[in-house]
Parts: structure tokens; sequence; C-alpha cells
């Protein structure tokens, strides 16, 4: 089934729609690289095993693993609402991707640095530092997201999901090579000098892609929005929700998908603790993760592209309650590795279905809007999720957190099937009416 927005470009623009198919399998192979090499990057500094491993060795309180998490869903969600007004009004997207890229890799060099000297600071000043340097990352890294899935929404243009899910699994090839390489350096090598090693290799391969980027084709969409004060910008943000009740349905059950992620980043550590595992467990972890991640993409993006995204969410939100029941009741070590599993399955569904179902619900010149509008929305369940997730292991018991955890993922399940209409199965002039029928 074609999605809203193309079927849309392709009533009002088929000779831009001509012009970007041109550019189809160019821009399909770089971008698709591109993704890929940034998760090895990142699988570095996977905020599941390798952040809460660092943080863990500079203070006891497990209410830090969650500040961490915390803090990427801020940095990241929140700011987006920045990046789409500055790219709102704007026909193109490429460049000013490129640049938010190079401001990116202040933020990873800062980390190398710090761990490399942290022997300089008390480790309250070095994990203080940290959070610093990793929002400044995140906050960039957040700022490309409207812009850099505009990009894509007009760039790959058919197919889609196939598209999210082939980029899942090229990630997962490349992140195969990154969780050895994390395995062999925590075995080999004891703390800090490991966590020098990684970060460091994070920061050399993420300079990658600004050269890749670079190689992206643009056609300028050809609609010229007025520019927009920011006043103005913020002041549609309620009639936006109320002109589109979907979008806002869409909003809330997302949010409480959010919610259930609150377990992720105490999953591996709670395993370490519990079972006496090595330390080199948590590449194997970040192994399954990233591998999950690139297999899983693919069927979801399949499900997607032939049954809608609404299911992927479905199914999505199973395997979180699959991970919590399997924290709750596993007795051998060996159960945890499919606490990996799932969590690469969840990471793979939200890459291919949380931009896939915007560009269903927004008008094609509204891309952007959507995608920013939607993530720093979500951003504040997002970032409290995880904090939650430590003040419960902090106050009561990794057994409390997993519970909490379960039921929210049940009721996640049962409003999702109930109340979330599949957007496909209207068009962008009925979503406009406030797709009154629903």
């Amino acid at each position: 089934m074609l999605s809203n927005d193309l079927r849309e470009i392709s009533r009002k623009y088929p000779d831009y729609l001509e012009k970007v198919s041109r550019n189809y399998t160019w821009n399909f192979f770089f971008i698709l690289i591109d993704s890929a090499t940034f998760s090895f990057a990142l699988a570095f500094l996977s905020v599941d095993t390798i952040l809460p491993y660092f943080i863990s060795h500079l203070t006891d309180a497990k209410i830090w693993v969650g500040v961490v998490s915390s803090l990427y869903f801020w940095g990241y969600y929140f700011p987006q609402i920045i990046g789409a007004y500055f790219v709102n009004v704007n026909p193109l997207r490429k460049w000013t991707i490129f640049w938010i890229t190079i401001a990116e890799r202040v933020g990873l060099l800062m980390i190398a640095l710090l761990v490399q000297f942290h022997h300089l600071f008390t480790p309250f000043e070095t994990l203080t530092l940290f959070l610093v340097f990793y929002a400044i990352f995140a906050i960039t890294n957040g700022l490309i997201g409207p812009a850099y899935n505009d990009f894509i929404s007009k760039s790959i243009n058919r197919h889609r999901g196939i598209f999210y899910g082939a980029t899942n699994a090229v990630s997962g090839l490349i992140g195969l090579g990154a969780s050895l390489l994390i395995q062999q350096m925590l075995n080999r090598y004891a703390f800090p000098v490991n966590l020098q090693i990684l970060f460091w290799i994070a920061f050399a391969s993420s300079f990658i892609n600004p050269f890749l980027i670079a190689n992206f084709r643009e056609v300028p969409y050809p609609v010229h929005r007025q520019v927009e004060s920011a006043r103005e910008f913020i002041r549609k943000i309620p009639e936006t929700l109320i002109k589109y009740p979907v979008f806002s349905k869409f909003l809330v059950i997302r949010a409480l998908i959010g919610l259930g992620l609150m377990a992720n980043s105490f999953f591996a550590i709670y395993a370490v603790k519990e079972f006496n595992l090595s330390e080199g467990v948590l590449g194997i972890y970040t192994m399954i993760i990233l591998l999950t991640q690139s297999a899983l993409g693919v069927i979801w993006g399949h499900i997607g592209d032939r049954f809608g995204f609404k299911l992927v969410y479905i199914l999505m939100t199973g395997l979180l309650g699959v991970q919590a029941l399997i924290a709750l009741t596993a007795h051998q070590a060996w159960w945890f590795y499919f606490v990996p599993f799932c969590i690469g399955g969840v990471y793979g569904a939200t890459r291919v279905s949380d931009a896939n179902i915007i560009f269903e619900i927004a008008p094609p010149e509204e891309t952007s809007r959507f995608l920013g509008l939607s993530n720093t929305l979500l951003s504040p369940v997002l970032a409290v999720a995880p904090l939650i997730g430590g003040m419960l292991v902090d106050r009561a018991s990794y057994s409390a957190l997993f519970a909490v955890d379960l039921t929210i993922v049940i009721l996640s399940i049962v409003i999702t099937i109930i109340w979330l209409p599949e957007p496909r199965k209207h068009s962008v002039n009925d979503v406009d009416k406030g797709v009154q029928t629903l």
C-alpha cells in the first residue's frame, strides 16, 4: 500500500517525484551506509550496556544510570522542535544535516578526552563533566532528526519499510564487528583503559559520516513556505494536535510504549551482578542487540509495508513484555540472553516505524514540523522513564522495576489495539478533516 504522503506528492507534484526517483538508488545506498556507519560508532556508547558499566565505576547509586538514559532521551528528542523550526521553511535539508553532524563530533571528542584524562578529576567531577559532554552529543544528534528524516521521506519514495529494514540489517552486520571488539577490549583490558580505547574508536569512526552526507543528492521541494516567527510556529502546536486526532492518539500510545522502556538500561547490570558474570558479557549483549535489531528490522519493514505500522507497534510492545517477564522469572544466567534479543527487536521496530507512521499522518510539506513536534512532545516521558527505573531499584528492588514495567507494557498493548487507527486506511484529506469517521 502506498503511504498517504506519497499519494499526495504524486497527485500534486509529479515532475518533482520523477526527479527524486532518478536519485533513488544513489541516495538509498549513501543513506544506508551513513546510518550503518554511525550505528557502528554508537555501539561503543551503548546506553544499555557500555554507559551503565562506565557509570558503575563512578558511583554505586543506580539513579545515575537512569540519569544518563534520561539525558539521552531529553537531548535527542526535546530539541527536535527547534530543528524542525529551522528547516521547515527551507526547501533543502542536506547541508543542515552536514553541519550539525560536524558539531555532533565535538561532544564525542570531549567524551573521549574526559575518559582519557579522568585521573585528573574526582569521580563526581568526572560524572558531572561526562553528563555535560554527553548532553552536547545528544542534543546535536537530536537536532539532526527532523531534517534527516524529512530528507529520507522525500528521497526514499517507495519501499520505505524495506529501506529501514535494510538499514537495520547492514547496521547489525557492521555492529557485529563493533560488539566483538567491545567484548575483546573489556576482557583484555581493565577499566579505564578498555573504555579509553572504545571511546576513541567511536570518535574516529564517526568522521566517516560527513563525507557520506556530502554525497547525498537532493531535489528542492517545490513548495515555498513563508518564514514563520518562532512564536507563530509554537502557537500552531495545539492547532495541529486538534486538527489531526490520529496524530494525537499516536503520541499518547507512543508515550505509553516509551514508559515501557524504563528497564532497558538495567537488565545488563542486573544480570552481571545477579549471576556474577564477567564484564565481557556486555559485549555479547551488545552483539545480540545489534544482530536482532538487524534481523528483525527487515521483518518489521516488510510487515509495515504490507500491513501497516500499527501492527509493528503491537508486536514490538509484546517483546517489551517478554523481556520484563524473563527478568522477573529467570533463575539461570542463560535466560538473560533472550533479553537483549527482545531489546534489539524493539529498537529495530522503533527505527522502522516511528518515522514511517509520521510520514503517513503528516501532509508532505509539513513532515519536518510533525517529526519535530512528535519527538519533542514525547521527550518528557522518554526522559522520565529511566529515572523512574533508577528510583525503583534504589528504593525498592530490581524485581519491583520489572513488575511495574510489565504492567505498563500490558496496558500499552491493550490501548494500541483498541484506540490507535491505521493511518494508511485514510487519505491526507481525511486526516485534514479530523478523520470524523473514527
